[in-house]
């Protein structure tokens, strides 16, 4: 019998559903799966969801390709994920959440933005670094908005990250975010590759309430699998 060709599992975290696939490096696919969840929108202009909502969504459909692959005889040897853009998400200190998921047609902080854009910010100069125009998609305003809403937050040392971050946190223990989520966040300064200085400061939070930033090919291991 012939050595099998390696199989990797890519699953994608949309707005409203996600989605699973096996795959061979020649792109063909073994199954698939999916799932739906969700989105609230209990207010005009929120949309919101449940992380916990998510990630079992995402363990599901993990699951069932997984169930088909060992059916075929086949073992993953890794998983790559990826996942919607611009979501936001506050933990705890201890990285538990604290907030709803906020998607990114979540506008509740559009009042704020009106404010923030005659805080005296230079506004042209920051788009330059962070390729983000300041806009209620982005996490800044997000975060803006609820260190806003709930003044005694700050004092709690909070963590701010998104639905990727929190997945890879459940599955690895590591609190990490690749370069391309933190390019969609408003707060990630392509030119030096960190956190923009000035937009902490002006929110007053520090590097910590952020997650590292790593590459996309950035690894651990999960479950017994290779989790990219």
């Amino acid at each position: 019998m012939g050595m099998l060709v390696p199989t990797w599992i890519g699953i994608d975290i949309g707005t409203t559903g996600v989605r699973a696939v096996a795959y061979a490096p020649d792109g063909h696919c073994h199954c698939a799966a999916s799932r739906e969840y969700q989105l609230k929108t209990p207010q005009p202009g929120w949309a919101e969801q449940n992380p916990d909502e998510i990630v079992a969504a995402v363990e599901a459909v993990l699951r069932e390709v997984a169930l088909h692959l060992d059916r075929q005889g086949r073992k993953p040897d890794g998983i790559a994920f990826s996942s919607v853009f611009h979501s936001f998400l506050a933990y705890d200190r201890r990285l538990r959440p604290i907030s709803s998921l906020m998607t990114w047609a979540d506008n509740r902080s559009q009042a704020l933005v009106t404010e923030m854009k005659t805080s005296g910010l230079d506004f042209l100069s920051i788009y330059r670094r962070v390729g983000c125009p300041v806009h209620p998609m982005y996490p800044l305003a997000k975060i803006a908005w609820v260190l806003k809403q709930r003044p005694g937050l700050a004092a709690q040392s909070p963590r701010f990250g998104s639905i990727k971050d929190y997945v890879f946190l459940l599955w690895t223990g590591e609190w990490v975010v690749d370069h391309s989520i933190a390019s969609g966040s408003g707060l990630y300064n392509f030119l030096r590759l960190e956190w923009d200085r000035e937009l902490m400061q002006f929110l007053g939070i520090s590097e910590d309430c952020l997650p590292e930033v790593v590459p996309t090919t950035y690894s651990r291991a999960c479950a017994g699998y290779a989790t990219i």
